[in-house]
């Protein structure tokens, strides 16, 4: 296979779902990685029965990455995010990317969703630490697939997919629907 970008107009929140629910078996277990208020992951919980979804994310305010938010506001986000999911079958993780995923076995998931610190070194870090994790025949997929300028830095979400689709030779599909496309590739 050579590496191919594919565009679909379908967005996040009901297309990419229904794509999950066709690629996974009855019972789907999955991550978020970087959760942030848990919006998302209540959308990804009340559209896909019997899920278990892994939510990654630090919740720990650092340099370099929204310095504009206090540790006392991230702490809150973390509290809005299990409230927002309570009756859902979800498990915390409250750390950063590449660690929580060296706890996961090989093959586990059937699907990664990843949204964290969008510099390209991150995110490059981030699919290769995350993408093994995934069955064969899983999702490997993130958001903001996007050219913008961010907070003091430029976010490297496209470059980065995109060298690890062409290294890889990876079928790389986006999801276009949404003002922040989605982007995801078939392990």
């Amino acid at each position: 296979m050579t590496y191919n970008i594919i565009d679909k107009e379908g967005g996040r929140e009901k297309e990419f779902i229904d794509f999950i629910r066709e690629n996974s078996g009855l019972k789907v277990v999955g991550a978020e990685v970087g959760v942030e208020q848990g919006k998302y992951s209540k959308v990804l919980a009340d559209s896909i029965p019997d899920l278990t979804l892994y939510l990654i994310d630090p919740w720990q305010a650092y340099r370099t990455y929204r310095e504009h938010v206090s540790q006392d506001k991230l702490d809150g986000f973390a509290e809005i995010t299990r409230e927002r999911l309570q009756g859902a079958d979800f498990i915390v993780i409250r750390d950063f990317s590449v660690p929580a995923a060296s706890t996961f076995g090989d093959d586990s998931l059937d699907f990664v969703y990843i949204d964290a610190n969008h510099s390209y070194e991150d995110v490059m870090k981030d699919i290769i630490a995350w993408t093994p994790k995934v069955k064969k025949g899983g999702i490997v997929a993130g958001h903001d697939y996007k050219n913008f300028k961010g907070q003091k830095h430029i976010y490297g979400v496209v470059d980065a997919v995109n060298d690890y689709c062409r290294f890889k030779e990876k079928e790389l599909t986006i999801w276009r629907g949404d003002k922040s496309p989605t982007w995801s590739f078939i392990k």
